[in-house]
């Protein structure tokens, strides 16, 4: 009989909100204008884990390149090693950015 590896699902409201406040930073790398992109503090966000993958999703109002101001969906994919959060992929609106 071979053991069968059940994935940690289970998020605690400090990574919750640490890998809310990462994904943020790392949504405004790629912002025409971050400094006053809109982050909604409790609409729009999920969150998933296997072991140490997460993926949060969110919501970002903010100005284009012309001043028009989108709301624009995200994805930010993280891998924790040793108590770090490292940034694997960031999509907005459904366009895989890094």
């Amino acid at each position: 009989i071979n053991d069968v590896h059940i994935p940690e699902t289970k998020v605690d409201m400090e990574t919750y909100t640490t890998l809310q406040v990462k994904a943020q930073d790392a949504v405004k790398q790629y912002l025409n204008y971050p400094d006053i992109a809109n982050f909604p503090l409790y609409d729009g966000w999920g969150i998933a884990r296997n072991d140490n993958d997460y993926k949060i999703n969110g919501k970002v109002n903010a100005k284009n390149a012309f001043g028009v101001e989108n709301e624009i969906n995200f994805s930010v994919w993280f891998n924790k090693v040793d108590n770090q959060f490292n940034v694997e992929a960031v999509e907005l609106d459904g366009v895989r950015v890094k």
